[in-house]
């Protein structure tokens, strides 16, 4: 991931979970807890696990592309509990 996420806190508040990006060939675990992130331990257990191609990552960040359309096309995968998988957006500001 060239870019850092930055999270919202107030969208983060009351979440404990772990998002594993795993961007093209480089792979970040990421723990979310109570309004805060820090990178996770590798093996953490990834709640939600997002795929893409470093193309379709950087469209996602620029606001070029949108997540859902993404998803249509199947440039994005995203596997493991859906409901904090639709939250990933508002969490992760992008």
């Amino acid at each position: 991931m060239e870019r850092l996420l930055e999270i919202n806190a107030e969208q983060a508040a009351g979440v404990d979970a772990v998002w594993s990006f795993r961007i093209g060939d480089r792979r970040s675990d990421v723990r979310v807890r109570d309004g805060s992130a820090s990178l996770a331990e590798e093996g953490s257990g990834a709640d939600v696990t997002v795929r893409c191609t470093a193309e379709t990552w950087d469209e996602l960040l620029a606001g070029e592309l949108s997540p859902q359309i993404a998803w249509a096309l199947d440039q994005l995968q995203v596997s493991g509990d859906m409901r904090l998988a639709q939250r990933t957006r508002a969490i992760f500001a992008f």
